[in-house]
């Protein structure tokens, strides 16, 4: 068939439902174990014989054609409902020639049952196939078919690598070349040759030209040869996607972002347009975005319902989704749009917690702490403005906290209203002859009942040592001095040094010192008072 009637999605949806890390496991050729030029009649005949050493306790083994070496998703063995599903598949011509493509050709299209090395396959020594083909990219006439099975090959490998074994040693390759190679070098050489290879697959006319001859030859009435120019399209978002999922699935499985990063550099050695790649990741990613979506707006409305939350769901928001996070930024540039909104959508959602709980109870250092990890996030302008807004103002809502609330004398705990020192000031506003306007104001310094207790014990305890020093000093004083005003001169230094070491010593012994009681008059919106014009007292001298 040659008009072009197919639906134009088809290709590329089933050849990427087909193009998975499972890919040659759920293969119907490899399950089946027949070439891709089987007939419908040797197809249902591998069927019966498969279903009959089932039948008769053999159904362990390995389906003809299988291999026994290499990857482990090839040498596989199938069960009855891979082989029914598999039939099924290929009773489907659109869905057999996505098969076809993803699994080894003859290299020449007569010779699908005598094909040397799809025969050294079937015998399980894949690395004698691999040389064939190797060998067969001088041929012309038959480099094409070469070329897409070396690409099928090493990609096999490749997707094998993630398997928790050790990879096995390079097929094709001497001994001497890859003895010293780790495990890390041999799976890096194996996505590299299946990268080369499909590259060059995807832009060899007569690898496609094939692909529409075997579309004409099956005559199929659903499958015309626009479904093979759709395939082609379709192939590297297909890939893109492949290596996407690849790198998703190992972080998630606990990897660091790096396993991404990786994936990520194999797409871009791929040499597709940029905006297909960008266009495929952002097309995969979005599910992502949509889950990270979800919880900002379910642990949001959590924080609102029950402000207390609020603290907890954002270290929640920022735990759960920052390996999201890792993930969008492993494939997409920073100046892509889609990166910037999943950064900033998260940042801003983890603001917006902290503040449901934070606002009421004023504690605004918790919020302040978080304030390095949400502009490390952000990358938006609008969304790091907004952040470095809140930090300002939550900024001056401390300082004025401290100023406010916080006891001045020890600055950790919150001021008692009925404790606090008071300072009247006046500020004269006009004099009009022996009449004097003026405003008054009192500022309170705050002050806790602990520095309260802990003042009025020094205060007790230097009252009384200021007596026994200043009486014991008049007493040494006028044994040694005769004269009383002497005495009593030494007696009050004598008693003032004693207070001023009962000072010192008591703030050595103190886990956390305070500021003595003094110091209220050294609190700063006294010093701004004064700078404003306000002056100590509650009104003017000689006023009434």
């Amino acid at each position: 068939m040659t008009a072009d009637s197919a639906a134009p999605a088809t290709a590329p949806l089933l050849l990427l439902a087909s193009l998975t890390p499972a890919v040659f496991e759920m293969n119907a050729f490899r399950v089946l174990g027949v070439p891709v030029t089987a007939t419908a009649r040797e197809i249902e005949r591998e069927v019966e014989r498969a279903q009959m050493q089932a039948e008769f306790g053999d159904g362990g083994a390995l389906p003809k054609g299988a291999t026994h070496s290499g990857p482990a998703s090839l040498r596989r063995a199938a069960n009855a409902d891979e082989w029914r599903e598999a039939r099924q598949r290929l009773t489907q011509p659109e869905q057999r020639i996505v098969d076809e493509f993803l699994w080894f050709w003859p290299l020449r299209p007569a010779d699908g049952a005598t094909d040397v090395a799809l025969g050294r396959l079937g015998e399980g020594d894949l690395q004698s196939a691999i040389d064939l083909w190797q060998s067969a990219l001088s041929d012309p006439v038959v480099a094409s078919a070469a070329r897409h099975n070396l690409a099928i090959a090493w990609f096999a490998h490749a997707l094998d690598a993630g398997l928790p074994t050790t990879p096995p040693p390079l097929p094709g390759t001497a001994a001497r070349e890859d003895a010293n190679a780790t495990a890390g070098d041999r799976i890096n050489r194996w996505w590299a040759a299946s990268v080369v290879h499909w590259r060059e697959t995807l832009a060899d006319e007569e690898v496609w030209s094939r692909v529409s001859e075997r579309i004409r030859q099956l005559d199929d009435p659903q499958l015309t040869t626009g479904f093979g120019r759709r395939l082609r399209e379709g192939l590297p978002q297909a890939l893109i996607r492949l290596h996407a999922q690849l790198g998703l699935d190992r972080v998630e499985d606990g990897a660091a972002p790096a396993a991404a990063e990786a994936q990520a550099r194999w797409i871009e050695s791929y040499h597709f347009a940029e905006g297909v790649v960008i266009g495929t990741l952002e097309e995969f990613l979005a599910p992502l975005k949509t889950r990270l979506e979800n919880a900002c707006n379910t642990l949001l409305t959590d924080s609102e319902t029950t402000p207390a939350n609020g603290v907890a769901n954002a270290r929640r928001l920022l735990a759960e989704h920052t390996q999201a996070v890792s993930v969008v930024d492993a494939f997409l540039p920073p100046e892509n749009l889609f990166r910037m909104r999943v950064h900033d959508r998260l940042a801003l959602s983890a603001s917006g917690c902290l503040a449901e709980e934070i606002n009421p109870s004023r504690q605004w250092d918790r919020w302040i702490e978080f304030m390095p990890s949400l502009l490390g996030l952000a990358v938006g302008e609008v969304a790091r403005t907004k952040l470095k807004e809140n930090l300002g103002q939550l900024k001056t809502l401390r300082e004025e906290q401290q100023l406010y609330e916080t006891c001045w004398f020890c600055e950790r705990e919150a001021g008692v209203a009925a404790l606090a020192k008071c300072f009247d000031h006046h500020k004269v506003t006009a004099r009009e002859g022996t009449t004097v306007r003026y405003q008054t104001r009192a500022i309170k310094v705050p002050y806790c009942a602990s520095c309260q207790k802990a003042h009025a014990r020094i205060g007790m305890m230097a009252t009384w040592l200021f007596v026994f020093a200043g009486g014991l000093g008049f007493f040494v004083a006028q044994a040694v001095v005769r004269p009383v005003g002497s005495a009593i001169l030494f007696a009050f230094a004598f008693a003032c040094l004693a207070c001023a070491v009962l000072h010192l010593v008591h703030r050595a012994k103190m886990a956390k010192p305070i500021k003595p009681a003094y110091a209220a008059s050294k609190h700063p919106l006294l010093a701004l008072s004064r700078k404003e014009g306000w002056v100590l007292g509650a009104k003017p001298p000689n006023t009434t």
